[in-house]
């Protein structure tokens, strides 16, 4: 489902050409400070000693003033998970990182300066940005060589109203590409409560968030095989997966995800950071 490419090279005068166009107004201003704090604080020396400081203050914080909560930690697998999510707030990614504590990685939108490739290279982030292939690799690289563990949220965008929005199907060919011997690396629905409401447009009220991960799974084997040789097309198998969480919020349906149909017009055009 995915064939392994090749991520392309960028020569230091287009990475700078890049910075100068972030598109992230407060990154583009912060980044330099940035830059001087990493090499000052030689924080990729000691890259996962300063993770899980700043990960473990930012637990307190949310257990304090968010009432976070977790449950299920007993159903993460040792050996890693592609874990997903619905994406219910602006904040979700955060509030996620909060709870889970340990190093993962997790695909998102950081910007397209110093700071995305910062987290990618060091942290192993994968940047929504490029070209669909590229990103896909980037993800079965992560998980093989940096973090067993890896975040998505398919929806690629959060939902307004709560009833989960048909999903991106990349992380399926992902799943097929690291399971292609044998089962390896499980799918992991974590299911968080309370960050509805953290929204740039909505109430923004403070509620007590709940993180809970559920049980693991694998895929039958013979869904990856070849639609023609009686598997499923990703588009089947991403539905299927999303509406497992889907169920446990009480939808039995996928609502119709307008950027996932701008996407499709625009025809393996690659994505802006």
């Amino acid at each position: 489902m995915h064939d392994r490419v090749e991520i392309p090279k960028e020569s230091l005068a287009d990475k700078r050409n890049r910075y100068r166009k972030q598109r992230h107004r407060m990154l583009k201003i912060m980044e330099p400070l940035f830059a001087k704090i990493i090499t000052k604080m030689n924080i990729v020396k000691y890259k996962w000693i300063w993770y899980k400081v700043v990960m473990s203050m930012l637990h307190v914080y949310m257990r304090i003033v968010h009432r976070l909560k977790i449950r299920g930690r007993r159903h993460i697998p040792e050996n890693g998970a592609i874990m997903y999510l619905l994406h219910n707030g602006d904040y979700d990614v955060i509030y996620f990182l909060s709870a889970f504590k340990e190093p993962i990685g997790v695909f998102t939108d950081v910007g397209n300066g110093f700071f995305a490739d910062f987290l990618e290279t060091v942290y192993g982030f994968v940047v929504r940005r490029g070209t669909r292939d590229v990103m896909l690799e980037k993800m079965v690289r992560t998980i093989l060589k940096k973090n067993r563990y890896f975040a998505i949220w398919p929806e690629g965008s959060p939902s307004k109203d709560g009833h989960p929005k048909e999903p991106f199907s990349g992380v399926i060919r992902v799943y097929a590409t690291l399971n292609a011997m044998r089962d390896v690396i499980p799918f992991q629905p974590v299911l968080m409560r309370g960050t509805e409401t953290y929204q740039y447009k909505g109430d923004r009220r403070k509620r007590k968030i709940l993180v809970e991960f559920m049980k693991p799974f694998f895929l039958p084997r013979a869904w990856l095989k070849p639609p023609r040789e009686g598997g499923k097309t990703p588009r089947e198998m991403i539905n299927q997966v999303m509406l497992h969480l889907a169920k446990k919020v009480g939808y039995t349906t996928l609502k119709k995800n307008h950027a996932l149909e701008r996407r499709r017009r625009m025809k393996g055009k690659p994505w802006r950071g």
